[in-house]
């Protein structure tokens, strides 16, 4: 049998070397500014010279050079608005959709309700969603129309149960998705969607006089073919401004 010579070569380890430093200036409980500063030899040592504003640019590739994890390819689906730092935005259109409701959360009295039962579920007309998921936090937000959402769109509050002003949702005890990839848009939909809404949060979600509970009382005793968006309330803000905040 031949002799057979191998080399193992082995990567020279690689020196990390101070190159800049970032000072963080603070007033009260508010960041106040941050600057980056590169680093100057001198015979004492190195020395922090002089420093420039900390730019947005600058602080996401600090980031990404921060963290090892690399962010996989992935196709997006014809609903995804918006993806970028460990967060997702994606819409859905208005539609009528299959609700579930706690009795106990409704207005007392509605018609429709099962005798002795403790749930009322039904056939609705839902508006048009826009929702958030990953680092940006779980949230929901309506729109007017069926058209696909553009930058200036305006977001209105979430006219549900189990839901608040800012947007956000009151998950409960559902299971949310592990991740926050194109991918798992309709998971996260269907944690909103096909659990049962039990409670209004309080705050001014809708106009209806009788509030989020009146009004899904009111479309389930007498659905209606469409959403009637007058009642919502605007959230002051609109789909670029939730876009720019990833």
């Amino acid at each position: 049998m031949a002799r057979v010579e191998t080399s193992v070569q082995f990567a020279k380890p690689k020196v990390a070397t101070l190159s800049r430093a970032v000072l963080l200036y603070e007033g009260g409980s508010d960041l106040v500014l941050a600057t980056v500063h590169r680093i100057v030899d001198s015979k004492s040592g190195p020395v922090i010279g002089a420093g420039k504003p900390l730019s947005a640019a600058t602080s996401r590739r600090i980031l990404r050079s921060m963290t090892k994890r690399k962010e996989l390819p992935a196709y997006l689906s014809g609903n995804v608005l918006a993806r970028g730092n460990g967060s997702l935005i994606w819409y859905e259109p208005p539609q009528a959709r299959f609700l579930s409701f706690a009795a106990s959360g409704l207005r007392v009295g509605a018609e429709g309700a099962a005798p002795g039962g403790d749930v009322r579920a039904g056939k609705v007309p839902t508006p048009g969603v826009v929702f958030t998921a990953g680092e940006c936090g779980w949230r929901v937000f309506a729109f007017k129309g069926g058209d696909r959402p553009t930058p200036d769109t305006a977001l209105f509050r979430p006219p549900y149960m189990n839901s608040y002003e800012d947007g956000g949702i009151c998950a409960g005890n559902v299971t949310l998705p592990a991740s926050a990839e194109p991918g798992a848009t309709q998971a996260w939909s269907d944690c909103f969607f096909r659990s049962k809404f039990t409670h209004a949060t309080g705050g001014r979600l809708t106009s209806h006089k009788g509030g989020v509970p009146g009004l899904w009382s009111a479309l389930l005793a007498a659905p209606a073919m469409a959403f009637d968006e007058d009642c919502m309330v605007a959230a002051n803000k609109t789909l670029g401004s939730l876009i720019e905040a990833l």
